[in-house]
This record gives structure tokens, C-alpha cells and sequence, in this order.
């Protein structure tokens, strides 16, 4: 249930941010295309996430020449959605990180790699 909300929360959040990204004459030229689009049924077929891990903020996005990640920025990110202000709450993992990205849900146990199984054979702990 919480996850219903969450996800209608930020449904919700993503439309006004769309919305605020037209001017009404840009509206009122695309609303017969709009009304052409809802008439058809759509179903998305691919959704891609691109997740890169380790590079800092301050060498990629940040960057004002943005050296690091010339195909990102100048063939990809024109193509989707760039949030340029995204900002995690506190140290995040990347596992549990790409599974709160993609169901909305944050993973609240602790898996630091100090929980050691019982019968420990072949790894060791700390």
C-alpha cells in the first residue's frame, strides 16, 4: 500500500514537472496531437536505466565541459530526461540503490557484509 502511494506521489510530481516545461501557446499547437495520441492505445516496451557507478558529480554532470561523458551528454541525454538535481538522503549502496530507483522502495536491513552465516566455509567476514 505504501508503495501505491509513493508511486502516485511521484506520478503526480513527474506530471507537474512536465507540464511546467510548456507554454500555453506550445500546449494549445499539441493538443490535437494529444487527442490523436489518447485516442490510441500505447504500451511501453522498453524502459532503459542508465545507472553509473563511481564516477564523482563534480567530474561528470557538474562538469562545465563535461569531458568525462561526451556521448552522455551530447547524444543521450538530449534523447531522455536528465535530473540535475537529484540528491541522495545520506551514504546509499549501489544494489539497494538500483532497487529503490526502480520499485520505489528502500531497503531498510542492513547488508554491509557484516552479517556472516552461520556455517561459514569458503568467505570470511569483516
Amino acid at each position: 500500500m505504501r508503495y501505491t502511494i509513493l508511486s502516485k506521489i511521484a506520478l503526480g510530481f513527474l506530471l507537474l514537472i512536465v507540464a511546467g516545461c510548456y507554454t500555453n501557446e506550445e500546449l494549445l499547437e499539441k493538443e490535437d496531437d494529444l487527442k490523436k495520441v489518447a485516442e490510441k492505445t500505447y504500451k511501453t516496451e522498453n524502459v532503459i536505466v542508465v545507472v553509473v557507478d563511481g564516477p564523482r558529480q563534480s567530474e561528470t554532470w557538474q562538469s562545465t565541459d563535461r569531458k568525462y561523458i561526451p556521448k552522455m551528454d551530447k547524444e543521450l541525454a538530449p534523447q531522455g530526461v536528465v535530473i540535475s538535481e537529484f540528491y541522495n538522503n545520506g551514504i546509499t549502496f549501489t544494489v539497494p540503490g538500483h532497487v529503490a530507483i526502480t520499485t520505489g522502495k528502500y531497503e531498510t536491513i542492513s547488508n554491509k557484509g557484516g552479517n556472516c552465516p552461520r556455517n561459514l566455509r569458503f568467505c570470511k567476514c569483516g
